[in-house]
């Protein structure tokens, strides 16, 4: 199965983790990004296409785009695991997950690339595999421009701001390692292996270390309804500790309401909910800062479309070649 969700929030983001990757900030929809072993999971191929815009009406306002998607490499033979025919000698062994993924993200003068690939190996520690511990690696590439044009410095022609248009790409890696059953999951993983710098950053103000992360949650299955608690948790460079607790309500299996609290003071609210292959959802996040008297809330849509299978436990039943 394929599915492709389209994300657009056509208002203000309250304020979220300052002077990070922009991928730390979308850690709720792009999880496998931060922790490469969770790469692959759900088994089904994914593809995540999204848009934030902020402050509209502003110009020159900061906009972020994702483009990422994510599969497993299933156990087939005679069917591959979208329920095409298998021409191929190639038979896998349901262990592997591959990812990627790009984000744009433009604030005023300043525009921050970000891409990584990410791979994770998957062990099965029961016989319907149900449970398991995986291991994932990430490469990434960076980039950080500033736009000249957009500059107004009080004194032109500052040698300091020239070329700021041309810097080099820069290259980083992460590590992670990943523990789930039906109902439970765990997992750690670690960003920035090598420290590299950007040419932009000042060493005085800027301390470029390990960046730690860890999530886990329980899946509560009930008569009608599941319930979801889960906690993610950051260190970023040397930043206060940054939590997100979650507790996510499930109807159906598809149909869902999630309330989130995040540490840099916001509450977030979520509402998703099927129609055939179509998915809708409704999120809706509010500061409850002081700055919340100056900025609204972020609305956000999305729209999601599943291409393949009817079902994701579809592809858990593959079809064997009979000897």
């Amino acid at each position: 199965m394929l599915q492709i969700i389209f994300l657009f929030l056509p208002f203000f983001s309250s304020v979220s983790l300052a002077q990070v990757s922009p991928l730390y900030t979308k850690h709720y929809n792009y999880e496998q990004f931060v922790n490469p072993a969770i790469t692959g999971r759900d088994r089904y191929p994914l593809v995540n296409i999204s848009h934030k815009r902020n402050w509209i009406g502003t110009k020159n306002a900061p906009s972020t785009t994702c483009a990422g998607g994510s599969f497993r490499l299933g156990e087939f033979d005679f069917y591959t695991p979208t329920m095409m025919l298998n021409k191929t000698n190639f038979v896998s062994k349901d262990r592997m997950g591959f990812g990627g993924l790009l984000i744009n993200e433009q604030n005023g003068p300043v525009n921050h690339f970000f891409s990584s690939v990410t791979y994770a190996y998957f062990i099965p520690l029961n016989q319907n595999r149900t449970t398991e511990l995986s291991f994932g690696l990430s490469a990434q590439l960076k980039h950080v421009r500033v736009n000249e044009q957009l500059l107004d410095p009080v004194d032109p022609g500052d040698p300091e701001l020239a070329n700021l248009d041309h810097q080099p790409l820069i290259a980083d890696g992460g590590f992670g390692v990943y523990f789930h059953t039906r109902q439970f999951h765990a997992g750690g993983s670690v960003n920035e292996l090598f420290h590299t710098n950007s040419p932009l950053e000042d060493s005085r103000y800027t301390s470029n270390v390990l960046d730690f992360f860890f999530q886990s949650g329980y899946k509560f299955y009930l008569k009608r309804f599941d319930f979801e608690p889960s906690v993610f948790v950051a260190r970023i460079d040397k930043d206060p500790l940054y939590h997100y607790t979650q507790l996510k309500v499930f109807y159906q299996n598809y149909n869902w309401l999630s309330v989130a609290y995040k540490s840099t003071k916001a509450i977030f609210i979520a509402l998703g909910f099927r129609i055939g292959r179509l998915h809708l959802a409704y999120c809706y996040e509010q500061s409850i800062s002081s700055l919340s008297n100056y900025f609204s809330g972020s609305h956000e849509i999305m729209l999601g479309l599943n291409i393949g299978l009817f079902e994701p436990e579809g592809i858990r039943k593959t079809v064997k070649r009979k000897p």
